[in-house]
């Protein structure tokens, strides 16, 4: 079931891996952020979660945060940061946002603060801002 959760393709990272651990993660966010668009039994099982309290539910968004912790403890193997804590609050927000966004099309809501997510060009904005919160957070000391 793990597997599932997985939205991005870890042939096409470990093919293009970046250069850095920071580049890493902004190329998982950006890629969690467009898998989650394309992944619609996902995002109704997400909306699923937020309105219902069931065990089944439960142990889904339990593997779905054991998979976030691999992303954490790569983080720390990568020595990603001396900041860990600041960093992980930082992409817990950048996911969460991603989740939000993502979740507002399965609603038939396509706009979220005057941007069209259905929009290519939109949509290219927030990776962008994606990318530009990763890498302000990285700098932070």
């Amino acid at each position: 079931m793990k597997d599932y959760w997985s939205v991005i393709d870890e042939k096409e990272i470990n093919q293009n891996l970046p250069a850095s651990a920071k580049d890493l993660l902004e190329l998982v966010l950006v890629k969690q952020f467009e898998g989650l668009r394309k992944n619609k039994e996902l995002q109704k099982i997400m909306l699923w979660q937020l309105s219902e309290n069931r065990p089944i539910l439960t142990r889904l968004y339990e593997q779905r945060e054991e998979v976030g912790q691999g992303l954490q403890a790569n983080m720390t193997e990568l020595n990603f940061c001396d900041k860990s804590e600041y960093y992980r609050a930082t992409v817990a927000l950048v996911l969460a946002g991603i989740y939000h966004l993502n979740l507002c099309t399965v609603t038939k809501r396509s706009t979220f603060f005057g941007f069209d997510l259905n929009s290519e060009d939109d949509r290219k904005k927030i990776e962008k801002a994606i990318i530009d919160i990763s890498s302000f957070a990285h700098q932070i000391r």
